[in-house]
């Protein structure tokens, strides 16, 4: 995600283990220090990693739970302040 033309940060989503992060996890990333949090947000089941209340730079842990093999899952990022949010479209994949 970009604000005013600067990375930002980004959300990800792993389906499969892999180098030691779970499957079925998801986790954000906050790069740039402009008071705005990230939120990766997993639409059903319902899942955030949030970056908020840390300083810049700053990944989440990762956030997960057995989701059936194959399941499409939607993942979207999200720059928040207060109750001010900007999120991107959907993103589809599978778990």
């Amino acid at each position: 995600m970009y604000a005013n033309h600067v990375y930002a940060g980004k959300a990800e989503w792993n389906a499969d283990p892999v180098s030691g992060a779970p499957g079925d996890s998801l986790r954000a990333y906050d790069h740039y220090a402009e008071g705005w949090s990230v939120e990766a947000i997993l639409y059903r089941p319902h899942r955030v990693a949030t970056t908020a209340g840390h300083t810049s730079p700053h990944w989440t842990g990762w956030k997960s739970g057995n989701i059936k093999e194959g399941t499409k899952v939607e993942v979207r990022i999200c720059m928040t302040r207060g109750y001010n949010s900007y999120c991107s479209d959907y993103y589809a994949g599978k778990a």
